[in-house]
């Protein structure tokens, strides 16, 4: 009769044992999903970070380059300028023919 009583514990025990594994697995399993949306949630902040310096580093490139574009078109129109200027200061002489007048204007236009 003892026996009957033992191989009744010894089952429900095995069933016990059983089930508990079972929800190790099922816990197991959740745990390695839970682990694979972080490491997806991980890998998404990295890009997000990796295209905002990136957006960055273009910008900034972006205003340097603009600033020399402009400090070049400056320099240009500051040489243009001093050029009309010393043209004009060659044709203020009131005793230039006009073939004196005509060679100035020539070497500035075509310069």
């Amino acid at each position: 009769m003892w026996y009957y009583s033992f191989s009744g514990i010894a089952l429900a025990f095995s069933k016990e044992l059983q089930a508990t594994a079972e929800f190790q697995s099922a816990l197991d399993a959740i745990n390695a999903n839970r682990a694979a949306e972080i490491q997806v949630q991980e890998q998404e902040k990295e890009q997000l970070k990796r295209d905002f310096q990136i957006d960055m580093a273009q910008k900034a490139s972006d205003t340097v380059f603009s600033i020399m574009s402009n400090n070049r078109n400056a320099e240009l129109n500051m040489t243009l300028s001093d050029l009309e200027k010393q043209r004009e200061r060659e044709l203020d002489n009131k005793n230039l023919t006009k073939a004196q007048k005509k060679a100035i204007n020539d070497k500035y236009d075509n310069s």
